[in-house]
């Protein structure tokens, strides 16, 4: 052999060495709390030693050291460490390590680590909450994913329990629930999310029955993306005198954040406090949001900006100024905003201080109209009727609608804005002449949006059929004649990618006629319950309807309501398979949650 062949003999072997290594095959581990740390991890069984699957999750979390690597924990209490795992290796941008709860086992955890990049953790309860470091879940890596775990208020000192702690950048945490239990002052959480990283995107969270919560969210960085999270029910301050569902304050920066679409409702405390003795804090942005029987207002230190926010019965105590500006360093900009029953009197319940830009704004004094002294503003409204679907004085115990009537004083009133063009639900503004103030637009009927998708153009196996009718879209809509059976398969594109929900013209004749089986692309079939409150308006009538996912739920109260789908630039299928005779489909369309690409595409938010 001469020396040339030689050479090329070694590059050869080299690169096939180095192709091999870099594309190992993803495996998955498996965990058990009866089995035994000698066993492999490579089989889903118990055992002592040889191929059985871990005993301690940090045992399984060791071996998943490739891209795309897997491991599954079953049912169990895992408390023998603090934390109990930490990350071991850095997955990839479209392939991430994955440690989750096995699909519908409780597996409780004290708490767990992130360090590292491209890693998810899903499914796990987490009951050992500390300090910011030391958080139930920490996320100090980046690209990192947190979904559908669950950490409750189990806290020996107020003062070191914190949630969910992210010092890390670009993640995403989504459809979480910090769970307070209805806690006494002893167990109660610190923070709920302490956020110091950049670009994270924290969406569909539920924090709910933390009473003396200090703060919800304690926001630093830059550019982090606080959209369609809830929270609610704070129902007692026997720890601090004024919780916070917002704080900020000291020397770090905290800034371009945005904040919208979100639920913030029955809360005995303060909608925040952002306060500075130093750094950059600025620019926060807070639209389309509902603010709803929070006793205390927001106290302002920072330059902020309210665009197209509902505020009903803010501020019922104290100075009675949902936005309170009155302080050094404050600069409040305020448009299309609705403050309905809002304040201590007839005259306060909107804002106050250093509010340089304000027009366009709404003020009533009850929920159904009434007018307010000294509130003047060019183009602002003056009383009349908001006509709220439905409101109550306390939100968790009934269900509060603050979308508006057909003859509602805040429609066609406000302002365009150019920063952004959706409400709420994802509906374009405006509807008609104008943008309408607060939350949501008003619509009158439902048009199919530009690039909605009729059901009849779906691929339909029988018993689905087209069903002609002059009040569908295209006088046709779609439907199964026998319960359990048919099909229809849509195909549709997105240039795009991003977070999306689907947006559904349905009907619903009753009670027992109004839900359908759906499967997004290669995701598991799962159910969509179409009225979930059984709301007696909501049967036989056209209406559209945000596709829910009942998941590990109950047919009245679905895992997921809205449902996001993390959608990829390219081609996709949703799938209808009749469930229930005569519920009806018209039209679907996708309605955009966020521009900003996930680290892996797609990683599922809820859906792959």
């Amino acid at each position: 052999m001469n020396k040339k062949t030689i050479i090329y003999t070694t590059f050869f072997l080299f690169l096939l060495l180095f192709l091999s290594a870099s594309y190992a095959e993803a495996a998955t581990y498996y965990v058990r709390a009866d089995s035994n740390d000698s066993c492999n991890g490579t089989v889903d069984v118990s055992g002592s030693s040889g191929n059985c699957a871990k005993k301690t999750i940090q045992a399984g979390v060791d071996l998943a050291l490739t891209a795309g690597d897997t491991v599954i924990v079953h049912a169990g209490t895992y408390n023998s460490a603090t934390p109990i795992f930490t990350s071991k290796a850095n997955g990839s941008s479209g392939s991430l390590i994955t440690i989750r709860a096995a699909t519908g086992e409780t597996v409780s955890i004290t708490r767990a680590a992130i360090t590292h990049n491209y890693n998810k953790m899903q499914g796990f309860r987490a009951t050992s909450p500390g300090a910011y470091n030391a958080a139930a879940i920490l996320l100090s890596g980046n690209y990192n994913t947190a979904t559908e775990n669950t950490v409750v208020s189990n806290c020996t000192a107020m003062i070191s329990c914190t949630a969910f702690g992210i010092s890390g950048s670009y993640n995403i945490v989504s459809y979480n629930t910090v769970d307070g239990q209805n806690n006494g002052a002893s167990t109660t959480f610190n923070v709920g999310l302490h956020i110091s990283g950049n670009y994270n995107e924290i969406l569909y969270n539920t924090i709910k029955d933390a009473n003396s919560i200090e703060r919800v969210f304690e926001l630093y960085g830059r550019g982090n993306h606080i959209a369609y999270n809830e929270v609610k029910n704070s129902q007692r301050t026997d720890y601090v005198a004024h919780p916070d569902i917002f704080q900020v304050f000291g020397t770090g920066n905290s800034y371009d954040h945005i904040i919208e679409n979100n639920y913030f409702h029955d809360f005995v405390g303060q909608v925040g406090n952002l306060t500075s003795t130093g750094g950059t804090k600025q620019n926060w942005i807070f639209r389309n949001n509902i603010f709803a029987n929070i006793k205390m207002e927001f106290f302002i230190h920072i330059p902020v900006k309210f665009y197209n926010n509902t505020f009903y019965r803010v501020t019922t105590t104290n100075t009675g100024f949902p936005l309170n500006g009155s302080y050094t360093g404050a600069s409040i900009e305020a448009k299309n905003n609705a403050f309905i029953a809002s304040g201590t009197g007839t005259n306060n319940g909107w804002y106050t201080g250093n509010v340089p830009v304000k027009d366009y704004n709404f003020v009533s004094h009850t929920a159904t109209g009434g007018t307010k002294s000294y509130f003047n503003e060019v183009h602002g409204v003056n009383g009349g009727n908001p006509q709220l679907i439905a409101h109550y004085d306390n939100c968790t115990l009934n269900t509060c609608d603050f979308h508006v009537g057909a003859t509602s004083a805040l429609i066609n009133v406000g302002i365009a804005m150019s920063e952004f063009s959706t409400d709420k639900d994802g509906i374009n503004r405006p509807q008609d002449s104008s943008w309408d103030i607060g939350a949501y637009e008003y619509l009158a009927s439902v048009p199919p949006s530009a690039s909605s998708y009729e059901a009849e153009s779906c691929i339909l196996a029988s018993p689905m059929q087209t069903i002609s009718d002059p009040s569908a879209s295209g006088g046709q809509y779609i439907q199964t004649s026998l319960s359990e059976s048919g099909t229809a398969t849509c195909s549709f594109s997105i240039t795009t990618p991003g977070t999306y929900t689907l947006i559904a013209k349905v009907f619903a004749p009753n009670s027992g006629t109004d839900s359908f089986y759906f499967q997004m692309d290669n995701s598991p079939e799962d159910i969509w319950d179409l009225n979930p409150t059984a709301s007696p308006s909501e049967y036989s009538v056209w209406r559209e309807d945000s596709l829910a996912k009942r998941g590990t739920g109950t047919f009245d109260n679905p895992q997921y309501d809205p449902y996001a789908l993390s959608l990829s630039s390219g081609n996709h299928t949703f799938a209808l398979r009749g469930r229930e005779a005569n519920t009806r489909l018209d039209y679907f369309y996708l309605a955009k949650v966020t521009d900003i690409t996930p680290p892996s595409a797609p990683i599922g938010l809820a859906v792959q």
